[in-house]
């Protein structure tokens, strides 16, 4: 941890301009207290051997957090980095999240032993969850572009927010779509679902391009009950 302390050290000294801590890739086992970085932007602390981070809270102007690749089996109070953006959380041995802050727009918490979510904040708008061991998701933020959800234990999807762009549900127990909401998505451009239980029309043959065009029709609601098991479909 003497290198993690002396990095710190020389970060407060030099006023650091672009308001970074670097503290990624040194295989530290622990991190000092951060008083005295209030002005902390950015940090990084990824790819080392971390089993806890220290309290945050004191760093008020704090954004970006990246503590992925640790051995991290939970994370510190959150709900008061009321500037924190963008959480990557990742490859850790994390079973749950705490409660997140309200102006987070990106989460990242794949590769986990996560059993379920918190309540994601309202502006949310890419959420990265995959192979952990969900069995449901909670309510989507109304603006959220991107959900990878996949390798999981899901066996229904919530109802899917119009802003979606992209959306990968693969390798779960999926057995249906919500299929009203998915028809109003009319942005979207990937949906992946292979390798779930979904129920397809054996006598479908169209290609993909021709399926997500007919999404966003009112001829793809007759059908709710069926849809083709495709890998990507792409505008």
């Amino acid at each position: 941890m003497e290198i993690a302390h002396q990095r710190i050290t020389e970060w407060i000294a030099a006023g650091n301009p672009e308001r970074v801590l670097d503290l990624s890739n040194l295989g530290l086992t622990s991190l000092p207290s951060l008083h005295g970085c209030s002005g902390l932007q950015r940090l990084y602390c990824y790819n080392n051997q971390l089993t806890s981070l220290p309290d945050l809270h004191l760093c008020s102007s704090l954004q970006h957090l990246s503590c992925n690749s640790n051995k991290l089996a939970s994370l510190p109070d959150l709900h008061l980095c009321s500037s924190l953006q963008n959480l990557n959380c990742s490859s850790n041995q994390l079973t749950s999240l705490p409660l997140l802050p309200s102006e987070l727009r990106v989460l990242i918490c794949s590769y986990n032993q996560i059993i379920s979510l918190p309540l994601l904040p309202l502006d949310l708008q890419n959420l990265y969850c995959s192979s952990n061991q969900l069995t449901s998701l909670p309510l989507l933020p109304s603006g959220l572009q991107t959900l990878g959800c996949y390798r999981n234990l899901l066996t229904s999807l919530p109802l899917l927010p119009s802003s979606l762009i992209y959306l990968d549900c693969s390798n779960n127990q999926l057995i249906s779509l919500p299929v009203d909401s998915l028809h109003l998505c009319s942005r979207l451009q990937i949906l992946c679902c292979h390798n779930d239980k979904l129920l397809f029309d054996k006598l479908n043959t169209e290609t993909p391009h021709e399926f997500i065009k007919r999404l966003h029709t009112e001829e793809f609601l007759k059908k709710p009950e069926f849809f083709p098991v495709m890998e990507s479909l792409k505008n």
